[in-house]
């Protein structure tokens, strides 16, 4: 059984282990683990501030094996782009291809939908994490653009994939 919540102070060392036991597997993250607090409260309470402006949603899934999954939305930054929203969506390894990320997913297209301040959520996946890429085309998701040699992974660069999902019909 998958349980999908909003994040609390309470989560905040479980939300920084599942980042740092996830990271190195998670081939589409923006952040190497050099780039993240080593404390894992410290990074737990960076990620999920209460109150904090710039995310609409933060949600944690829980399985038996405690905090399995983390989905944001974060506004965007610039007055152009206030209607939309950039989603982070981490999966532990432990949680994968078992429903974790659907569920996030749903639960968080939900909660932006009550949202009418979203109009559309947006997600950047790098073209060699095809997992991802099938759950977010599954879940009708949008191709948007395509931009080449954009994440460097250190030997190799590749391309990051920005899908969106719609919400408001103009």
């Amino acid at each position: 059984m998958i349980l999908v919540r909003p994040a609390s102070s309470h989560d905040w060392h479980a939300v920084g282990n599942l980042i740092q036991e996830s990271i190195f597997e998670s081939r589409s993250a923006l952040y190497g683990f050099e780039d993240l607090p080593a404390d894992p409260l410290k990074l737990g309470q960076q990620l999920i501030r209460s109150g904090d402006v710039n995310t609409a949603a933060s949600l944690i899934a829980e399985t038996h094996l405690g905090v399995a999954g983390l989905c944001q939305v974060l506004y965007g930054e610039f007055t152009r782009c206030s209607h939309s929203g950039l989603l982070v969506l981490l999966v532990h390894p432990a949680g994968r291809n078992q429903g974790v990320g659907r569920e996030l997913l749903r639960e968080m297209e939900n909660r932006c939908l009550a949202d009418r301040s979203i109009h559309k959520v947006t997600i950047q996946i790098a073209e060699t994490d095809e997992e991802l890429m099938h759950l977010i085309k599954s879940e009708g998701w949008r191709l948007e653009r395509i931009c080449p040699n954009a994440l460097d992974l250190g030997r190799r660069r590749v391309a990051l994939h920005h899908y969106a999902l719609d919400l408001v019909n103009d």
